[in-house]
Protein backbone atom coordinates (compact mmCIF):
# COMPACT_ATOMS: atom_id res chain seq x y z
CA UNK A 1 0.00 0.00 0.00
CA UNK A 2 1.54 3.46 -1.24
CA UNK A 3 2.22 5.61 1.76
CA UNK A 4 -0.81 8.06 2.91
CA UNK A 5 0.61 11.92 2.75
CA UNK A 6 -1.74 13.68 4.86
CA UNK A 7 -1.65 17.57 3.82
CA UNK A 8 -3.38 20.37 6.02
CA UNK A 9 -5.94 20.14 8.82
CA UNK A 10 -9.62 21.46 8.67
CA UNK A 11 -13.08 21.16 10.23
CA UNK A 12 -15.73 19.57 8.47
CA UNK A 13 -19.59 18.85 9.20
CA UNK A 14 -20.09 15.13 8.83
CA UNK A 15 -23.12 13.56 6.95
CA UNK A 16 -22.83 9.66 7.55
CA UNK A 17 -24.20 7.58 5.13
CA UNK A 18 -25.01 3.95 3.98
CA UNK A 19 -22.82 4.71 0.70
CA UNK A 20 -19.49 5.85 -0.24
CA UNK A 21 -18.52 9.01 -2.24
CA UNK A 22 -15.64 8.81 -4.23
CA UNK A 23 -13.12 11.76 -5.64
CA UNK A 24 -14.86 13.15 -8.62
CA UNK A 25 -18.08 11.24 -8.08
CA UNK A 26 -21.49 12.64 -8.28
CA UNK A 27 -24.32 11.84 -5.78
CA UNK A 28 -27.85 13.45 -5.12
CA UNK A 29 -29.22 13.46 -2.05
CA UNK A 30 -32.19 14.14 -0.53
CA UNK A 31 -32.19 16.54 2.69
CA UNK A 32 -35.31 16.56 5.20
CA UNK A 33 -33.93 16.38 8.61
CA UNK A 34 -33.34 18.97 10.30
CA UNK A 35 -29.53 18.82 11.58
CA UNK A 36 -28.82 18.55 7.87
CA UNK A 37 -31.27 21.47 6.18
CA UNK A 38 -29.39 23.70 8.40
CA UNK A 39 -25.81 22.30 7.14
CA UNK A 40 -26.17 22.06 3.67
CA UNK A 41 -28.18 25.87 3.90
CA UNK A 42 -24.70 26.70 5.53
CA UNK A 43 -22.30 24.90 3.35
CA UNK A 44 -24.56 26.47 0.61
CA UNK A 45 -24.13 30.08 1.48
CA UNK A 46 -20.55 29.91 2.32
CA UNK A 47 -19.50 27.86 -1.07
CA UNK A 48 -17.75 25.16 1.52
CA UNK A 49 -17.92 21.49 2.24
CA UNK A 50 -18.98 18.84 4.02
CA UNK A 51 -17.92 14.98 4.99
CA UNK A 52 -19.44 12.21 3.58
CA UNK A 53 -18.71 9.02 5.90
CA UNK A 54 -19.62 5.42 5.38
CA UNK A 55 -21.85 4.16 8.69
CA UNK A 56 -20.26 1.23 10.08
CA UNK A 57 -23.22 1.25 12.74
CA UNK A 58 -26.64 2.88 13.30
CA UNK A 59 -28.70 4.33 10.25
CA UNK A 60 -29.06 7.85 8.31
CA UNK A 61 -31.73 9.72 10.49
CA UNK A 62 -31.21 10.63 14.10
CA UNK A 63 -32.98 8.25 16.52
CA UNK A 64 -32.99 9.26 20.12
CA UNK A 65 -30.30 7.50 21.99
CA UNK A 66 -28.44 5.83 19.31
CA UNK A 67 -25.10 6.82 17.99
CA UNK A 68 -24.08 6.70 14.79
CA UNK A 69 -20.47 4.99 14.42
CA UNK A 70 -18.59 5.49 10.97
CA UNK A 71 -15.13 5.23 8.72
CA UNK A 72 -12.24 7.38 9.74
CA UNK A 73 -11.66 8.10 5.94
CA UNK A 74 -14.85 9.79 3.97
CA UNK A 75 -14.69 12.05 1.03
CA UNK A 76 -14.91 15.75 0.65
CA UNK A 77 -18.43 16.66 -0.90
CA UNK A 78 -18.81 19.96 -2.59
CA UNK A 79 -22.74 21.14 -3.61
CA UNK A 80 -22.63 21.51 -7.19
CA UNK A 81 -26.69 21.38 -7.67
CA UNK A 82 -29.30 22.39 -4.79
CA UNK A 83 -33.23 22.70 -5.09
CA UNK A 84 -35.64 23.91 -2.66
CA UNK A 85 -38.37 21.41 -3.22
CA UNK A 86 -40.47 22.45 0.18
CA UNK A 87 -39.67 24.27 3.08
CA UNK A 88 -38.34 21.06 5.10
CA UNK A 89 -37.23 19.48 1.89
CA UNK A 90 -34.05 19.87 -0.44
CA UNK A 91 -32.46 18.21 -3.17
CA UNK A 92 -28.92 18.48 -4.05
CA UNK A 93 -26.01 16.96 -5.70
CA UNK A 94 -22.62 16.78 -4.87
CA UNK A 95 -19.31 16.11 -6.50
CA UNK A 96 -16.86 14.44 -4.20
CA UNK A 97 -13.51 15.95 -3.82
CA UNK A 98 -10.56 14.80 -1.81
CA UNK A 99 -10.73 12.00 0.59
CA UNK A 100 -9.77 12.63 4.58
CA UNK A 101 -8.92 10.80 7.53
CA UNK A 102 -10.89 12.22 10.85
CA UNK A 103 -8.87 12.79 13.50
CA UNK A 104 -11.49 13.53 16.27
CA UNK A 105 -15.08 14.04 15.85
CA UNK A 106 -17.87 15.15 18.13
CA UNK A 107 -21.78 16.10 18.14
CA UNK A 108 -23.06 19.79 18.70
CA UNK A 109 -26.70 20.98 18.32
CA UNK A 110 -29.14 19.16 16.42
CA UNK A 111 -26.62 16.30 16.63
CA UNK A 112 -25.34 17.27 14.09
CA UNK A 113 -21.20 15.78 13.87
CA UNK A 114 -18.45 17.96 13.08
CA UNK A 115 -14.84 16.92 12.84
CA UNK A 116 -11.13 17.67 12.73
CA UNK A 117 -9.78 16.46 9.69
CA UNK A 118 -6.44 15.53 8.22
CA UNK A 119 -7.20 15.39 4.40
CA UNK A 120 -5.08 13.10 1.91
CA UNK A 121 -2.96 14.02 -0.78
CA UNK A 122 -5.36 13.15 -4.55
CA UNK A 123 -4.15 10.42 -6.78
CA UNK A 124 -1.10 10.74 -9.14
CA UNK A 125 -2.18 10.41 -12.42
CA UNK A 126 -0.99 6.49 -13.13
CA UNK A 127 -1.16 5.72 -16.47
CA UNK A 128 -3.35 2.17 -16.75
CA UNK A 129 -1.33 -0.81 -17.64
CA UNK A 130 -1.88 -2.52 -21.17
CA UNK A 131 -3.10 -5.74 -18.95
CA UNK A 132 -5.96 -3.50 -17.35
CA UNK A 133 -6.86 -0.94 -20.28
CA UNK A 134 -10.14 -3.74 -20.85
CA UNK A 135 -11.14 -1.79 -17.74
CA UNK A 136 -10.80 1.19 -19.27
CA UNK A 137 -12.30 0.37 -23.10
CA UNK A 138 -15.33 -1.46 -20.73
CA UNK A 139 -15.92 1.88 -18.40
CA UNK A 140 -16.09 3.63 -21.80
CA UNK A 141 -18.52 1.13 -23.60
CA UNK A 142 -20.92 1.55 -20.15
CA UNK A 143 -21.26 4.71 -20.52
CA UNK A 144 -21.94 4.35 -24.45
CA UNK A 145 -24.63 1.99 -23.97
CA UNK A 146 -26.32 3.36 -20.79
CA UNK A 147 -25.09 7.24 -20.71
CA UNK A 148 -27.68 8.90 -18.45
CA UNK A 149 -29.53 6.12 -16.81
CA UNK A 150 -26.54 5.35 -14.98
CA UNK A 151 -24.70 8.71 -14.69
CA UNK A 152 -27.90 10.53 -13.78
CA UNK A 153 -26.31 13.84 -14.02
CA UNK A 154 -24.82 13.05 -17.38
CA UNK A 155 -21.06 12.81 -17.87
CA UNK A 156 -20.10 14.30 -20.47
CA UNK A 157 -17.78 12.28 -23.29
CA UNK A 158 -14.81 14.73 -22.14
CA UNK A 159 -14.85 13.27 -19.21
CA UNK A 160 -14.09 9.94 -19.87
CA UNK A 161 -11.95 10.19 -23.31
CA UNK A 162 -9.45 12.91 -20.89
CA UNK A 163 -9.60 10.57 -17.72
CA UNK A 164 -9.37 7.00 -19.38
CA UNK A 165 -5.57 6.60 -18.76
CA UNK A 166 -6.21 7.57 -15.20
CA UNK A 167 -5.98 4.12 -13.25
CA UNK A 168 -7.23 6.17 -10.31
CA UNK A 169 -10.07 7.45 -11.73
CA UNK A 170 -11.44 4.42 -13.63
CA UNK A 171 -10.91 2.14 -10.41
CA UNK A 172 -12.81 5.24 -8.75
CA UNK A 173 -16.00 5.30 -11.53
CA UNK A 174 -16.04 1.35 -11.42
CA UNK A 175 -16.05 1.16 -7.66
CA UNK A 176 -19.64 3.60 -7.73
CA UNK A 177 -20.85 1.55 -10.37
CA UNK A 178 -20.46 -2.00 -8.87
CA UNK A 179 -23.06 -4.05 -6.86
CA UNK A 180 -21.05 -4.41 -4.29
CA UNK A 181 -21.36 -4.20 -0.44
CA UNK A 182 -20.75 -0.88 0.83
CA UNK A 183 -17.69 -2.18 2.81
CA UNK A 184 -15.77 -2.85 0.12
CA UNK A 185 -16.79 0.16 -1.57
CA UNK A 186 -14.92 1.77 1.51
CA UNK A 187 -11.76 -0.73 1.14
CA UNK A 188 -11.78 0.50 -2.13
CA UNK A 189 -11.34 4.13 -1.14
CA UNK A 190 -9.30 3.77 1.38
CA UNK A 191 -6.72 2.11 -1.23
CA UNK A 192 -3.83 5.25 -1.25
CA UNK A 193 -2.18 3.09 -4.29
CA UNK A 194 -4.37 3.61 -7.85
CA UNK A 195 -3.00 0.22 -9.27
CA UNK A 196 -3.79 -1.64 -6.41
CA UNK A 197 -7.11 0.01 -6.04
CA UNK A 198 -7.20 -1.26 -10.14
CA UNK A 199 -6.13 -4.41 -9.26
CA UNK A 200 -9.19 -4.66 -6.78
CA UNK A 201 -11.37 -3.34 -8.84
CA UNK A 202 -10.12 -5.93 -11.63
CA UNK A 203 -10.28 -9.17 -9.40
CA UNK A 204 -13.98 -8.24 -8.76
CA UNK A 205 -14.63 -8.09 -12.66
CA UNK A 206 -13.62 -11.31 -12.72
Amino acid sequence: MRKIIWEREVNLPIFPLNNCLFPDGILSLNIFEIRYLKMIKKVSDERGCFGINLLKRGVETNRPGETEEFYDIGTKARIIRFETLQPTLFSISVKGEGRFKINSASKGRYSLWSAEVSEVRSDSVVRIPESSSRLSSNLKDVFDLYGNKMFPLGWEMSDFDDRLHDAGWVANRWAELLPIRPAQKQSLLEEMDPLARLKKIDYILQ
